[in-house]
């Protein structure tokens, strides 16, 4: 079926006396729709796939294609281990507008301890949005609305455990609300990532592997009443779910060093654990060490195949300041605009 026909069908479920159990389908049907081909078939068997969401304006303007860079604060979301290459204290927030008015925010601080022989991190992210209440009696919106929301907090710690390879964590408690201000269900769990990055004196080369979102299945609470045809109603628990593990291996390298001039290029392979592989690929030229421009491609997704953008860099008093815009093309959904901030101090 594809995946609008899905949302067109979710979208419908609105109307009825359970908006939790809805949003949980808009959910299912925002992952890639299946295909006749290998690990498609996965295709909406996990849950909470916010957790998935490309995070930073920077590595998704370079095709989201980042585990192996690792050298931002948004490293906490690609590959933990980059924590441990950080050489100054970091604090970055994002922002995204998805279309249908949702919103997605991320705040990061990663901190270098000397006394661990490596870095600490804290991440905070939100993904929010209101629907209007509908039910059977009333199908149409009469001014009441509920809310719909996803909650990560992680802490992470890497280490160098020499002077060319670098092994990091984060354990993250993340939570899902599917309209409980009008009798929806909730999730809350935890989820566990681990990296590493590998690291060579040419051309500053780097070589990286990360598993992210592993973690228990995902049941959210409550159930529902179930009437098949010719029986009588029941109520019936919802479903489990796993969590949207990725193992991402990538490798980065900045072939271009001349004067003013400085390119970095990025390739990554990642294997989804509800979908089919993905190869990424992606491109930072910086000017002056001031100006960055970026793009990226991920020729296997089925949307949001393209990116671009820019990237601001400077200092004051002692801190460095940088700002990102990326924009993605998200075909049949529209644009779709980043926008980051870090200072490193």
């Amino acid at each position: 079926m594809p995946r609008f026909q899905k949302l067109g069908l979710c979208l419908q479920g609105l109307q009825s006396l359970r908006p939790g159990r809805a949003v949980l389908c808009l959910l299912f049907a925002a992952t890639p729709a299946a295909a006749q081909e290998l690990g498609e078939q996965r295709a909406a068997t996990s849950m909470l796939t916010f957790l998935k969401i490309g995070v930073g304006a920077r590595a998704v303007a370079m095709g989201e294609a980042f585990t192996p860079v690792a050298d931002d604060a948004t490293t906490m979301h690609w590959n933990p281990a980059g924590l441990a290459l950080l050489q100054d204290r970091h604090v970055h927030f994002s922002h995204t507008e998805w279309p249908a008015d949702i919103d997605y925010s991320a705040v990061f601080v990663t901190v270098p301890v000397a006394a661990l022989g490596g870095g600490l991190g804290l991440q905070v992210a939100s993904l929010r949005t209101t629907l209007d209440y509908t039910s059977e009696v009333e199908p149409l919106p009469h001014g009441r609305t509920f809310g719909y929301s996803d909650l990560v907090v992680s802490g992470g710690y890497a280490r160098q455990l020499s002077d060319r390879f670098s092994f990091g964590f984060n354990v993250k408690y993340v939570r899902e609300d599917l309209g409980s201000d009008v009798g929806g269900s909730t999730v809350n769990s935890w989820a566990v990532d681990v990296g590493t990055v590998f690291t060579l004196p040419y051309r500053n080369f780097r070589m990286s592997m990360a598993w992210t979102n592993i973690g228990p299945d995902y049941q959210p609470s409550g159930g529902f009443i179930s009437t098949p045809p010719g029986a009588a109603p029941g109520e019936k628990q919802y479903s489990s779910f796993s969590p949207p593990s990725v193992f991402a291996f990538g490798a980065a390298v900045e072939p271009l060093q001349m004067g003013p001039a400085r390119l970095l290029t990025t390739v990554q392979f990642d294997h989804p654990a509800d979908t089919r592989e993905l190869l990424k690929g992606g491109a930072e030229l910086w000017l002056e060490e001031i100006v960055a421009l970026r793009a990226g491609w991920n020729p296997r997704a089925s949307a949001m195949d393209f990116s671009a953008g820019f990237g601001l860099r400077g200092s004051l008093g002692g801190s460095e300041f940088r700002f990102d815009y990326a924009y993605t093309d998200g075909q049949d959904l529209g644009r779709v605009d980043r926008f980051s901030v870090e200072v490193a101090f």
